[in-house]
């Protein structure tokens, strides 16, 4: 059971900064997902055998990113959906983020960044299923990608920060975290 991947565990969230490069940026999540985001990268690899060496040698080449299905159960005054589809509109190029999570309480997060664009859409609907609709993303090239740990989020009143003593207070005695003042 541990190798299986959730859903829950997985975001999908864009944003309108192309410069940006950033992972803990602001990105909106698209909300109500319908099918778990594929990114595939394929890389060309040529083989060189020189003349007068006894090895051959491996070149790399140019990376391929194949487009990418976003499937959600579509809503019309969802703001991720409006994005998207005022996305393929004005053929606008964004930011693409996935995140996946490690666990539901990790702030580990794997993500890889993209900027492109939204090249087609379709609505599936029938009278047994949600209605849906695909946007298909096609990237034009990967920001960043890697692995982050999150921080927690900081609220005002723990460990005393932005404590003014009226409305939150420098202690609370039932609180675990609490800030002395001394």
């Amino acid at each position: 059971m541990a190798g299986i991947m959730l859903g829950n565990r997985t975001l999908l969230s864009y944003s309108s900064d192309v410069n940006n490069s950033q992972p803990t940026a602001q990105f909106i999540n698209i909300d109500n997902l319908a099918a778990f985001p594929e990114v595939k990268i394929n890389s060309t690899n040529q083989t060189i055998e020189t003349y007068d060496q006894e090895y051959t040698s491996m070149i790399s080449g140019g990376l391929k990113i194949n487009n990418i299905s976003i499937v959600v159960h579509y809503e019309p005054t969802n703001i991720g959906h409006m994005f998207l589809s005022n996305a393929y509109s004005t053929n606008r190029v964004f930011q693409l983020k996935f995140s996946l999570y490690e666990s539901a309480t990790s702030f580990r997060q794997h993500y890889i960044i993209l900027n492109g664009r939204i090249t087609a859409w379709k609505d599936d609907a029938d009278v047994n299923k949600v209605y849906g609709r695909t946007w298909t993303f096609t990237p034009d090239t990967i920001v960043r990608q890697g692995s982050i740990d999150e921080p927690p989020v900081l609220y005002t009143g723990n460990f005393g920060v932005g404590s003014d003593e009226t409305t939150v207070p420098h202690y609370e005695s039932d609180a675990g975290n609490a800030f002395i003042k001394v």
